[in-house]
């Protein structure tokens, strides 16, 4: 756990450096990002001990919610 907070808390340095946002700003959003993979994790366990396949792949793929590297940077610099 602590390699990935580790990762997390590095790649959020690095957003910070690129778009001269504020050190503070990024913990704060490094942090929401564990609290919502933690989320999806949740969800999909779930979806998968409730026998709904239909709702595990979406959990899973999250389509609706799908956000990869570059659009949650986009949206953490705004």
């Amino acid at each position: 756990m602590s390699k990935l907070v580790e990762y997390i808390k590095n790649e959020y340095s690095t957003l910070a450096q690129e778009n001269h946002v504020n050190e503070i700003v990024i913990q704060f959003a490094a942090l929401a990002h564990l609290l919502l993979a933690a989320g999806e994790v949740a969800g999909v366990i779930g979806s998968a001990i409730s026998g709904k396949p239909d709702q595990f792949f979406h959990s899973l793929y999250g389509y609706d919610r799908n956000i990869d590297k570059h659009d949650a940077r986009a949206i953490i610099c705004q």
